[in-house]
């Protein structure tokens, strides 16, 4: 299956983010905080738009880093979740939706108290 983008760009603001939930967690890389984000991004019905990727200092982690041994699960995820809420978004393309889910989940873990271990990022799964 065709992953629905092939580089994830991250602004500094998300990368600041990525480092926060990090930190709290002791996840040792950042892909998979993304994965993550991603999956709570998909259950919010809401779009997010801050920061600008397009930043010298923006975080890029290419599709097979942030899919891992999952990219087919994770399109599959994405090209569903993108094609529900199409008509409720504005987004072009499965790329951007995703992007933009990423980006939803990550300002949500970030909160304040949010998440404080890796026990708090769970509890958002269910």
């Amino acid at each position: 299956m065709n992953p629905p983008f092939e580089v994830l760009r991250l602004s500094e603001i998300d990368k600041d983010r990525l480092t926060k939930i990090k930190r709290a967690t002791a996840i040792p890389t950042m892909n998979i905080i993304c994965r993550w984000a991603l999956t709570i991004g998909l259950k919010q019905a809401e779009s997010f738009s801050q920061g600008r990727a397009d930043d010298p200092r923006a975080l890029e982690i290419k599709w097979p880093v942030f899919a891992g041994d999952f990219g087919d699960v994770i399109s599959s995820l994405i090209y569903r979740e993108f094609e529900k809420q199409s008509k409720k978004t504005a987004f072009k393309t499965a790329g951007d939706f995703a992007h933009n889910k990423i980006k939803l989940g990550l300002a949500i873990l970030s909160r304040p108290g949010a998440v404080r271990s890796l026990e708090d990022l769970a509890k958002f799964s269910f």
